[in-house]
């Protein structure tokens, strides 16, 4: 039988439309149900985030210019606002530098000491050096950079804290500034020895004496403290997750001389413990743990604001105002000179204290010359909003750029905006 020329009457085409609309609602609340059973607890009933939710979020992170001060993340059926403190300035130069000078790898960390905000947090790795480099890892939170001569703040420190050299006592040396042999640690008194101050020696770098310094003024115990007191072979609070720096304690005469003056591979160091120890100096010894995410919002309500951070004392006041000083020489007649010369060319930065530390090494992994600047640059009129940052880069054949031109560049970025920032911050 065949049906054709069907017509149905007009209330019953009413009646179905409104059955069909019916019908597609009940299909639809199935539907919502079965998703929400599904979903985790970080969905749409999310109230809050916890710490976990933060390392989660900043595991997830590249660490390159899109990293801003505010984000949006999407996770579950959520679009969180993510505020970080992060300076955009800051860092989109220090992105911006990496890539046009393309070390092998690199990294940076630029932080207020006074409260832990993270103003820039840079992660790179050259994409044609990739077979020299770690697999899959960040490079901000690598923490197997030799430490090279950056361990001369450690043993200044240990040394003035303790009593057993002031920055302007001499200490005696011979042969080359930047070889160790063990004949320049002998106690010897003839026409090739020469006399340096502490202060120089830092500000030049010279190995032998602080060589001289670890094994005759200092000792392996008590440079071994000294170490644990600046966080070596610990892990400290911080959104960002780096493995603990390692020291090794020495066991003979000469490798502590290799250890205080950084002439080792063994001692490591990550980005974040630097800025770190930049950091106590600039700020009178005791610091604030870096932190990133200062507050998440869900539909315009926080669910997350950080805690008050963990501080961290590494030297008495006095201490570390020596510290200043001659980290101050460093930048003004000593090895990172001509990176800061442009800054101090200018008055606009003339009330400015800035010093730092250079360290470079030979590493395996990644393989290539390790160049560091560690540093800190302290405006006495606004004290709060002074800065220490850390930089890192690492170099093959051909040496691009030197980390501390790279830690000048961010702290005239840092000053040139400030004050926009602070404005803007403040609204």
């Amino acid at each position: 039988m065949e049906l054709k020329n069907i017509t149905i009457p007009k209330r019953g085409r009413i009646r179905l439309l409104l059955a069909l609309a019916l019908l597609l609602c009940v299909v639809q609340f199935l539907v919502r149900q079965c998703q929400s059973a599904d979903r985790p607890a970080t969905g749409p009933r999310m109230s809050s985030w916890k710490q976990e939710d933060v390392h989660r979020y900043i595991a997830a992170q590249d660490f390159s210019s899109n990293l801003k001060s505010v984000n949006y993340y999407v996770r579950g059926a959520d679009t969180l606002v993510v505020k970080t403190t992060i300076n955009d300035h800051i860092q989109k130069n220090l992105c911006t530098l990496l890539d046009r000078y393309h070390p092998r790898c690199g990294a940076a960390l630029v932080f207020k000491p006074k409260t832990g905000e993270v103003l820039a947090a840079v992660n790179y790795r050259n994409p044609k050096e990739e077979e020299a480099l770690p697999d899959s890892t960040n490079m901000l939170f690598w923490s197997r950079y030799p430490a090279a001569s950056v361990f001369k703040i450690i043993t200044a420190a240990s040394a003035i804290e303790n009593g057993r050299l002031n920055p302007d006592n001499l200490v005696p040396y011979s042969g080359s500034n930047y070889t160790l042999y063990r004949y320049q640690l002998a106690d010897k008194n003839d026409r090739w020895t020469r006399r340096v101050s502490m202060r120089e020696a830092f500000a030049r770098s010279i190995n032998p004496v602080f060589g001289k310094i670890g094994q005759d003024y200092i000792g392996a115990s008590l440079l071994s403290k000294t170490a644990a007191v600046f966080l070596f072979n610990q892990r400290f609070d911080s959104d960002l997750r780096a493995d603990s720096s390692i020291f090794i304690p020495p066991s003979d005469a000469y490798s502590i001389a290799e250890v205080a003056c950084g002439f080792t591979a063994s001692t490591t160091l990550s980005p974040l413990h630097g800025a770190l120890i930049a950091g106590a100096v600039c700020a009178a010894g005791t610091v604030h743990s870096p932190y990133m995410i200062k507050q998440v919002l869900k539909g315009g309500k926080t669910i997350y604001e950080p805690r008050e951070q963990e501080k961290y004392t590494l030297v008495s006041p006095e201490t570390a105002l020596l510290l200043r000083s001659i980290m101050g020489d460093v930048v003004r007649i000593g090895t990172a000179r001509k990176s800061f010369r442009t800054l101090f060319k200018s008055s606009k930065y003339s009330a400015l204290k800035i010093g730092g530390k250079t360290g470079s090494l030979d590493s395996s992994v990644p393989e290539g010359r390790c160049d560091w600047f560690v540093g800190f640059a302290l405006d006495p009129s606004d004290p709060d909003n002074a800065i220490a940052l850390s930089i890192v880069t690492v170099h093959g054949a051909y040496w691009t750029v030197h980390s501390s031109y790279i830690g000048a560049e961010a702290i005239m970025t840092w000053y040139n905006n400030r004050d926009i920032t602070l404005s803007a911050t403040a609204k």
